[in-house]
């Protein structure tokens, strides 16, 4: 792979381990914090907390609790691996959902240990005889789509141990963590139909994505147990991203009926769907609210700040670490296979009570 097209947060850690290795920087000593690193870099405080993972996992250097990072002894290189297995791309095709995930499952691994190698599907490590040959001993694996669970199986029937990130709904004794997208969506579409509103539209995610389709449940759950009828055409499909939100919206908008509210899958087509609305002079939310799925870092800093639902993904990397370290030393007898993590509802300025003059009719 081209330099150019290497993640920013692996050429960081590039030059902080040649760093270590040219003698600059010397067993012992206390590096500069993660934000004073990210200022001299000219990058993002995450950029440079991945980085900072990815060295501690791999035993360059160690964290100690309330005193700072500091480069550790060579000895402290030879520890057990662990990996985990990414879609091609994953540092494009996201850089919100999968970062705090990896940084959270490597500072689990380091912290207890273990050093972890990140890899993705469109790589040669991921088949299985190159993993043992890299002395990986467990391996956490994303599942996007239902799909992925074949090769989540397949790393099982080497000899590997497994752990899944999202529900592993397949026939085998396989371990996994999931955020309770069910649970959240199904939070936030209730707290809509609380405050008055009943004319809201859904903009669904990918058709296949396991996350997309427990939203989608969700948010139809809501309407079935509070005994609220649902149009047929409540449900707008696409994309998680930001245009798809905005062109969505802008389709929307070409009715003659708006709806009261809308909620997105994802905070990214929330912001997308937000764009369209205030560009067409529509406010939010005093004719329109808007509810988020993610509670991303830039949920915070648009205005009005997003309502959203909040997934805890750096807690679901460190609980996905947990359950492998816990079953490579036979820890998990009599466990459960399957761990939900809450998705709690963040409230913020793009919800109010339906006005009105909102019309009845828009779905």
């Amino acid at each position: 792979m081209h330099r150019d097209r290497l993640p920013k947060y692996f050429l960081i850690y590039e030059q902080l381990k040649e760093r270590i290795a040219s003698g600059e920087w010397r067993p012992g000593d206390r590096l500069p914090n993660e934000w004073e690193l990210a200022r001299r870099y000219g990058v993002a405080y995450m950029t440079v907390r991945q980085a900072m993972g990815k060295l501690a996992a791999e035993g360059y250097v160690y964290r100690a609790k309330g005193r700072g990072t500091f480069v550790a002894e060579a000895r402290q290189n030879a520890q057990s691996v662990l990996a985990m297995v990414l879609p091609g791309g994953w540092h494009s095709i996201d850089p919100f959902y999968f970062p705090p995930l990896v940084c959270g499952f490597i500072d689990y691994a380091a912290e207890h240990g273990f050093k972890v190698l990140t890899t993705s599907r469109a790589e040669p490590t991921v088949e299985c005889q190159h993993l043992r040959d890299l002395k990986v001993r467990a391996v956490a694996c994303i599942l996007i789509e239902e799909q992925d669970a074949c090769e989540v199986e397949a790393l099982a029937d080497y000899g590997l141990t497994v752990v899944a990130i999202n529900r592993y709904r397949g026939r085998r004794r396989i371990h996994w963590v999931a955020p309770d997208n069910f649970g959240g969506m199904r939070d936030a579409t209730r707290y809509l139909l609380q405050v008055g509103h009943r004319q809201i539209l859904f903009f669904a995610g990918p058709e296949n994505n396991i996350d997309a389709q427990e939203r989608l449940r969700g948010f139809r759950a809501a309407f079935r147990e509070m005994g609220i009828p649902l149009s047929h055409r409540a449900v707008v499909p696409g994309e998680f991203n930001e245009s798809s939100g905005y062109q969505r919206m802008q389709a929307v908008l070409r009715r003659r009926k708006l709806p009261t509210a809308v909620v997105a899958a994802s905070d990214l087509a929330a912001i997308g769907a937000m764009r369209a609305l205030l560009e067409a002079g529509i406010g939010v939310p005093d004719e329109v609210s808007i509810v988020g799925f993610g509670n991303f870092q830039i949920a915070s800093y648009v205005h009005p700040a997003l309502t959203t639902v909040h997934m805890p993904l750096v807690q679901l990397g460190a609980e996905t670490a947990a359950m492998l370290i816990s079953l490579l030393q036979g820890s998990t007898a009599g466990e459960e296979y399957g761990k939900v993590l809450p998705c709690s509802l963040v409230l913020r300025e793009t919800v109010a009570p339906p006005c009105t003059g909102a019309s009845a009719a828009c779905c």
